[in-house]
């Protein structure tokens, strides 16, 4: 995919890539944030094979028609490797960027660049971060490295310094639909000195909203079974629980991923009450449709709730109890002074 698909819409970054590129200054490591996950990897995946390309031309974008743009564009580059979070936690692990580091240090195939592109690098665990600073550190000849991410806030200040940072910010995420949901009707039923029994009635509303994304992530995989593996597992107890297993990592996977949306919007939600406890204009607030949800309260109490959002996003990745987080997290917020 050519650079210039993208012109219009970044016509400044555009630019500014295509000259890194033709005086030959490009970075060996990229940070490219924003707030739509496939735009980042479509720009990520056109800014990489601008830099392999072989024949770029008078603009220095892509030529589409060497090998290795061909190669780029057919997925089947060799000197390409690609981390995600494909775990049932969706998380990437420290043995994941070992393997990183290793695929890079390794020789490679003729003079072509090799690249390392992590996809939603803030689902890196801290010691998968901390493994990776290593690459970052030293960078290999002929290396470059690509992360992207929606949540920079997740990765480690120390990763994030050692990265040039693009932002390609559309600001068009619209929760719209999770109005509908009555996402945010329970949101503002949490508030600060309400007490016990408006928490733990809230929480259980949450858990079953969070309830109905688990049915989702269900039925989105309901038609994966292999009827073929179900035949040959026939009799097969070990081969019958691999199956089973590997259909339950799929679905805790997808589920994860639809949670991940309303995490993301409980958080917004209460950075936007932070703003508006500061006292910015409403008109001003980027997701207007939360506004008619989100009640006033003091800065204090708005720093407070944002920093317990935040825990309770860091204990969701985890393996802690999902209905006992949410619960904590209710009763934190609509604790009563003493």
């Amino acid at each position: 995919m050519a650079l210039n698909l993208y012109n219009e819409r970044f016509p400044k970054l555009v630019k500014f890539l295509q000259n890194a590129k033709a005086k030959r200054r490009v970075a060996h490591a990229y940070l490219i944030t924003g707030d739509q996950e496939e735009l980042l990897r479509d720009f990520a995946r056109s800014w990489i094979q601008v830099c392999a390309c072989e024949s770029p031309g008078e603009r220095y974008d892509a030529c589409g028609n060497c090998e290795n743009c061909r190669k780029l564009q057919n997925h089947t580059y060799p000197e390409l490797f690609v981390l995600w979070p494909e775990s049932k936690l969706r998380t990437i692990g420290v043995d994941d960027s070992r393997w990183l580091e290793q695929q890079l240090g390794m020789t490679g195939t003729g003079a072509r660049l090799k690249v390392g592109l992590i996809t939603e690098a803030d689902c890196m665990t801290e010691q998968a971060q901390n493994a990776f600073l290593k690459t970052l550190e030293e960078p290999q000849p002929g290396n470059m490295l690509v992360l992207t991410t929606t949540r920079q806030r997740r990765l480690l200040p120390t990763i994030r310094s050692r990265c040039q940072t693009i932002s390609i910010r559309e600001n068009s995420r619209d929760y719209g639909d999770l109005v509908d949901a009555g996402l945010f009707d329970i949101l503002a039923q949490i508030e600060p000195e309400s007490g016990a029994l408006r928490a733990l009635t809230a929480a259980s509303q949450l858990v079953e909203l969070f309830g109905q994304l688990r049915q989702q992530a269900e039925e989105a995989h309901s038609g994966d079974e292999d009827e073929r593996w179900e035949h040959v597992a026939e009799g097969d107890k070990n081969l019958q629980k691999k199956i089973e297993d590997q259909r339950n990592a799929q679905i805790e996977a997808e589920y994860r991923r639809l949670r991940e949306r309303f995490l993301d919007a409980i958080q917004t939600w209460y950075l936007q009450q932070a703003l508006l406890s500061r006292g910015v204009n409403r008109e001003a607030i980027p997701h207007q449709e939360m506004l008619p949800y989100i009640f006033p309260c003091s800065p204090e109490a708005a720093d407070r709730n944002v920093r317990l959002v935040d825990d309770l996003i860091y204990y969701l990745s985890g393996n802690t109890d999902e209905r006992l987080a949410i619960e904590a997290f209710c009763l934190s917020v609509c604790e009563k002074s003493a």
